[in-house]
């Protein structure tokens, strides 16, 4: 397995915690959530000694139990589903949107 992948250790420089609850990699974009903190952390892969995006600390995701992070295969739009809200976030945006599902 070593042989056939180009492994890189990658670690959040900007997070105080490095506890992830939920990672997702799509087309060299690597979506994370902290699990303590909720906090949505960003990297391209394909340019790491480019500058990164910052992490997102947004109150609207705060003690929503995130149980399940979606992301696209360009990995572009990342769908957030709580317990019974769903949250939304564009990898170009450093805001966190809710998805209204009564409508």
């Amino acid at each position: 397995m070593q042989d056939a992948f180009k492994f890189i250790p990658y670690s959040f420089p900007s997070l105080t915690d490095n506890n992830l609850k939920h990672v997702n990699l799509q087309n060299s974009k690597l979506w994370a959530l902290t699990q303590r903190h909720q906090i949505i952390a960003k990297a391209d892969l394909a340019s790491l000694d480019g500058l990164q995006p910052q992490p997102i600390d947004e109150p609207i995701i705060k003690r929503k139990n995130v149980r399940k992070m979606y992301v696209d295969r360009e990995g572009q739009h990342c769908i957030l589903l709580a317990e019974h809200e769903l949250f939304y976030n564009n990898w170009g945006d450093s805001q966190v949107f809710q998805i209204n599902t009564l409508n």
